[in-house]
This record gives structure tokens, sequence and C-alpha cells, in this order.
């Protein structure tokens, strides 16, 4: 993807990766919800214990959390594509083993397959996979993809506790194990795929005054005008004429200029003695030293 005009990664496709996962999150936390909604039905056949039930949810929601450090670096590796897709299987595998009812299946299935396998794999590897696709709305990105969990919670309850009603709680997490893979499997083969990458070609500052630590000196084409000037409007072709440097269509090429993103304002200190002098008089004591930090105004 190049966009030299905007200099930003963002675009239509960026979105659709952002909609795309956020509807993943939505699917992936309805899991954790039957149990809970379950929760009387679940206790009923562990003897009246509510407790059965309960750890089984907050498993559930430690192992998402531990899961996702663990899998955010595997992600790193491998890709977040297949993060995603094995945590929507390791989900539907949490499901039909929680479907063998209290309490180690159950225990098992939430804490182990559903959490840290499952939720772990998809909720914080998506956030940082998301953030790479966005350069200027990446809080907005962030708040979407948030959502997912949030959206989860107000729109599963209600249908689950129809469902359950209809036709029991173990029925409905099989049920729910088809419709998680069936949905989040194909999105994640089709849109997740490798975000675009970032090349940064160096531009010196006009002034100099910006000084950074080299290895040596830099060299003379760094601090040329004109290559300073083409390389800010046409990156790719300069790179290829000057350096021989194919970059492929699908690199983008993000150019930063100093000396054209910020500027200095230098005020000479105004000498004692000069109380009474008027504007033409003060002009006459700057001198170009004065101007650019590297003199003081004398004194008339």
């Amino acid at each position: 993807m190049h966009q030299p005009q905007s200099g930003s990664i963002e675009s239509r496709t960026s979105w659709t990766v952002a909609s795309v996962s956020l509807f993943a999150m939505l699917m992936a936390y309805g899991a954790p919800w039957i149990t809970i909604v379950a929760l009387s039905d679940i206790a009923a056949e562990a003897g009246g214990a509510r407790s059965v039930p309960s750890l089984a949810s907050s498993l559930a929601w430690y192992g998402a959390g531990i899961g996702g450090i663990i899998m955010g670096r595997v992600a790193d590796r491998i890709g977040t594509r297949w993060t995603v897709l094995n945590g929507a299987l390791m989900i539907g595998v949490g499901l039909w083993l929680s479907s063998f009812g209290p309490n180690w299946p159950l225990w098992i299935g939430h804490g182990l397959f559903i959490g840290l396998l499952g939720l772990g794999g998809i909720n914080a590897p998506l956030y940082v996979y998301v953030s790479r696709w966005f350069d200027r709305r990446r809080g907005s990105a962030m708040a979407l993809i948030s959502s997912g969990s949030y959206l989860a919670g107000a729109m599963w309850p209600t249908l689950f506790e129809r469902a359950i009603a209809w036709m029991g709680w173990r029925q409905t997490m099989l049920s729910y194990l088809f419709v998680e893979i069936v949905v989040i499997v194909p999105l994640a083969l089709l849109y997740l795929r490798p975000p675009p990458e970032v090349i940064h070609p160096a531009t010196a500052p006009a002034s100099g005054a910006r000084r950074e630590p080299v290895l040596g000196l830099p060299p003379n084409w760094y601090k040329d005008p004109a290559y300073r000037s083409r390389i800010v409007r046409e990156p790719r072709a300069t790179l290829g004429e000057a350096f021989d440097l194919d970059i492929p269509d699908t690199v983008e090429i993000r150019v930063w200029d100093s000396s054209s993103e910020m500027r200095y304002w230098v005020l000479p200190q105004r000498p004692a003695g000069t109380e009474g002098l008027d504007e033409k008089a003060l002009a006459a004591l700057v001198t170009r030293e004065a101007m650019i930090g590297t003199g003081t105004v004398g004194a008339p």
C-alpha cells in the first residue's frame, strides 16, 4: 500500500480490518456468557453449589488475561491470523468439553481452552494487529474493537436465555460452538493479512539545528537540498534512481522531514541602554549571528 500524498498508512482496508476484528471479539466473548446465564441450571447439577459455575467463569477471564501475554508474543512470531484461528478453535474445544458438565470438564474447558488459549489468542493479538493499520486515528480504532466484549455482554445474554430455556445449556454450548467457528475462521482467513510495512527514508534538517548521534559524519547527499526536496515528493522514484533500491508497491514509504514539521524563532535579547531607541534604530543593531543564535545584540 503506497500513499505518498497523505503519508498515512490508513485506508478503507484499515477500517475493514478494524470492523472484522470487532466482529471476531463479539463472537469470541459470547462463549463465557453461556455459563453465566445458565448458572442456576449448572449449579443444580453440581448439588446446588453456585461456586462451581462461578469458578468456571472466573477461570475463563483469568485465563484470557494470562493468555493475552503469552499469545501476544506468539502472534509476533507466527502472525495474528494464526493465533486468532487457533483461538476460535480452542473456544470451540472449550465449549465442547464444558458441555460434559461440572466439575472438572467445566473448569478445564473454561480456564484452559476458552480463556487461556481461546480469548488469549484473540483479544491481545488483535489489539496490536489493528494498531499497526493506523497512525492518525489509532485511538478511535482501539476504542472500536474494545467495544466487542461489551457488545457481547449486551447482546448474547438475552439470546442465550431463550436458547437455554428451549434446548438446555449443554446444547446451547454445542450450537454456539459451531456458530463461533463458522464466523471467526473465514473472517480471519480472508481479512487478517499482514499489516502494511513502513519505511522511513532519512532527511536532514534544513538548519542543522537538530543533531542526532551518528556513526561518523553524514554523507553529502543526506544534506543535499535537491535530495531533501525530491525524497518528500517522490520517495519511491528517488530511492530507485539514486540508490538502485526497488521497493515493492505493497510497502508504504513514509518520509518525515523535520525541517517541514518544525520551525525555530530566535528572539535576540534586548541590550541595556536601548530603552529610548525606536524600531528602526533597534533593527540596525540586529545582526545575522544574533538571529541564528550564535551571537548577541551589542549595545549602541
